[in-house]
């Protein structure tokens, strides 16, 4: 069967105009990729499979349009996975829609056509073309007609398509058209079933709350209210487009760059109120919001959280909560029910609004980031860093005076949850300031296990039997890598490595551990992976090693996801066998440098863009970077590093800003610290410092 990226053979009248730039399709190894609409999701919960989808090629001024439908019963009888790739023959019937030609573009923006039907008989449109993102266009079309009448393009006689035309081929990052926390309950609105009918916890919903996050759907452990998932409860969507029409604003949304839902959310989001997600990408504008029999679709019953208030979830059973004494048994149900738990005005959420550092008087005033895409304003004062889209940072924590680097905190009005972030500045000249997040390249710091250990459990979905460890036999030292080994499974047949860039040690009733990571394999994967001793309900004789769908680290407790079955890594660590710490020539040579010492020799706050020596060697008995007066302890490298600090929501923001970025200051003094030669040069101010 012929490619169908290729141009058919148009017969009719030329072409007197061409199709918008932004709408021509572009071609790959001599084929045209195409616009793709018209897709049916199914069993998106489950294994997700497409039953029909419509492309769309566009050429100069040519178009067409094409039809695909699934023959699901013949796939199914094959072992790939349908919608990975598009495949023909037995699994797919494809038929021409329509082939059209521009003939006359209106100043409006509409486009009249003409369309040759399979026939041969022709007929005229007129068609109007929003877009709404780089990936996503909008078509509004008017009625199909036997001649070419002057009023073709009348506003009255055209209709807005529900299904936009989506780019695959176009990933750009998007930034959703809504922000905020809210909690939710989830109904199906197909058979209108509960799916949280015998759950009083409420869900939780985070959108933007750092620019560029995407969604985050979080049901209650061990729930079945995440509308996306048969088992789990946390999903992660990004957002390809978004827009307001008539009284809703519309999410286009990917799950691992695939886009298959539309979002329809009020713009009014007083008190309760209703979301719709439809699992396909759709999105019907009438007030009822049904769309084509067949298309799964749910209904979110929302709330905007309000963090500064504080109420009970469902006041009866958070009163037997606290009766039954859950408030101090189980952390992970006070948290629904803050007022029965004696939650409300916590000393440490008083003082988390409060800041505990400050700026150096050197960065203060008034400035301007200059970026290719956008201009924003920056102001810095005593103790806040505030960017007019970027969100305000406070500062929480100096982690060296001389480098200017300070950890903040983010706190939002939105119902979104606390943010630390790790900032460090650099003077170019009298005019010109720049920061960054993280860093680049980063020194290798503590790993936590000190060891090597058995481990069995899951990995990357397979079932594996092996060990982990950061223990170096050839150097008998502690390095600042972990490596996973297994000849159990195919994906640890060769071992992973990754980088350690912050241990942290959590004070709670349950500790846990924290550790970010970056993979070694070329791709600069960053990971948060999470040590627990107690998994939710079960008792074991290991510790849990938690690999974390997403770079956002913090306590199982306040995560609320479904760690077994969503994280992509989970490692029963087996303790009880003994630890290895072999060494060559000599056996059973014990670490005896102490924690504290090993900390000291990687001090994460030398946040250097290169790493001279390798990475993998953390060695106890070598010079490490210099050191201040005041040490940090071991939760200082990415997290906010002060003592009773909760770690909620760490982000590693490397992920989102790698590049330095540019913002005018006044001072002529250099700075003391280690050379920051990789950062690029910085563009000059257009607005001068307030000093």
């Amino acid at each position: 069967m012929q490619r169908l990226g290729l141009v058919p053979n148009l017969m009719g009248a030329d072409a007197t105009c061409e199709f918008p730039d932004y709408l021509q399709s572009p071609d790959k190894d001599g084929e045209l990729l195409p616009w793709n609409t018209w897709m049916w999701w199914l069993y998106l919960r489950h294994t997700p499979k497409w039953s029909e989808k419509q492309e769309v090629y566009v050429k100069g001024s040519h178009m067409w349009r094409h039809r695909d439908r699934h023959n699901l019963k013949s796939c199914d009888r094959s072992p790939r996975r349908v919608y990975s790739a598009t495949t023909f023959g037995d699994c797919t019937e494809r038929e021409l829609v329509y082939n059209r030609t521009c003939i006359t573009e209106h100043t409006s923006g509409k486009f009249r056509v003409i369309q040759y039907n399979a026939d041969r008989t022709h007929r005229f449109t007129c068609m109007k073309f929003v877009r709404r993102s780089d990936n996503v266009v909008q078509v509004y079309e008017g009625p199909l007609s036997e001649s070419n009448d002057e009023d073709l393009c009348d506003d009255d006689k055209m209709s807005l398509d529900e299904w936009p035309w989506v780019a695959e081929w176009h990933q750009r990052p998007y930034i959703c058209h809504v922000n905020g926390g809210f909690t939710f309950r989830t109904i199906r609105r197909l058979t209108n079933e509960d799916l949280c009918e015998t759950e009083w916890r409420r869900s939780h919903l985070e959108v933007e709350c750092v620019r560029g996050d995407g969604l985050h759907f979080m049901a209650p452990s061990g729930s079945n209210c995440n509308p996306f998932l048969k088992d789990g409860d946390f999903k992660s969507l990004s957002c390809w487009a978004g827009w307001d029409e008539g009284d809703y604003i519309f999410l286009v949304a990917a799950d691992a760059n695939s886009p298959r839902f539309c979002l329809r959310f009020p713009k009014y989001q007083n008190g309760e109120f209703s979301t719709l997600v439809y699992f396909s990408v759709i999105c019907p504008t009438e007030h009822d919001g049904k769309p084509p029999l067949g298309i799964e679709y749910y209904e979110l019953r929302m709330r905007r959280k309000d963090l500064f208030s504080c109420e009970d979830e469902n006041m009866v059973r958070c009163s037997e909560v606290l009766k039954d004494g859950g408030c101090s048994k189980h952390e992970a149900l006070a948290k629904h029910c803050p007022r029965s738990c004696n939650l409300c005005g916590d000393k440490e959420y008083e003082e988390s609004s409060r800041s505990r550092c400050w700026f150096d008087l050197r960065l203060y005033g008034d400035w301007v980031l200059y970026e290719a895409d956008r201009k924003e304003e920056v102001k810095v004062d005593r103790d806040s860093l505030t960017f007019s889209l970027l969100g305000n940072f406070r500062c929480w924590k100096t982690l060296s005076e001389t480098d200017y680097l300070y950890t903040t905190l983010s706190k939002f009005r939105n119902g979104c949850s606390p943010r630390y972030t790790c900032f460090q500045f650099k003077r170019r000249n009298n005019n010109v300031l720049q920061y960054r997040v993280v860093a680049k390249d980063l020194w290798p710091s503590y790993c936590g296990l000190n060891a090597i250990i058995p481990f069995n459990g899951t990995f990357s979905g397979e079932v594996c039997e092996g060990e982990v460890g950061d223990w170096d036999p050839e150097t008998c030292t502690t390095r600042g890598t972990i490596v996973f080994r297994s000849n159990t499974c195919a994906t640890l047949i060769f071992p992973q490595e990754f980088q350690c860039l912050s241990f942290i040690q959590t004070d709670d009733i349950k500790p846990e551990q924290l550790l970010l990571t970056r993979s070694m394999d070329g791709r600069s994967e960053f990971n948060c992976w999470i040590i627990s001793s107690d998994l939710t309900g079960l008792r074991w004789p290991y510790r849990v090693l938690y690999r974390m769908p997403t770079t956002q680290c913090s306590r199982l407790t306040e995560m609320e996801i479904g760690i077994t079955r969503q994280a992509k890594a989970t490692l029963h660590l087996d303790d009880s066998t003994g630890t290895l710490k072999t060494c060559k020539p000599d056996q059973e040579m014990q670490l005896t440098a102490t924690l504290e010492a090993v900390t000291k020799s990687t001090d994460p706050k030398y946040l250097l863009p290169a790493i001279k020596n390798d990475p993998r060697s953390v060695n106890i008995n070598s010079q490490g970077p210099p050191m201040s007066n005041t040490q940090p302890t071991p939760s200082s490298g990415l997290s906010s590093g002060a003592e009773s600090a909760r770690p909620c929501g760490l982000l590693v923001l490397v992920l989102l800003v790698e590049a330095a970025v540019r913002v005018a200051l006044s001072s002529s003094q250099s700075p003391r610290g280690p050379p920051l030669s990789s950062w690029p040069a910085a563009l000059g101010p257009q607005v001068g410092p307030r000093r």
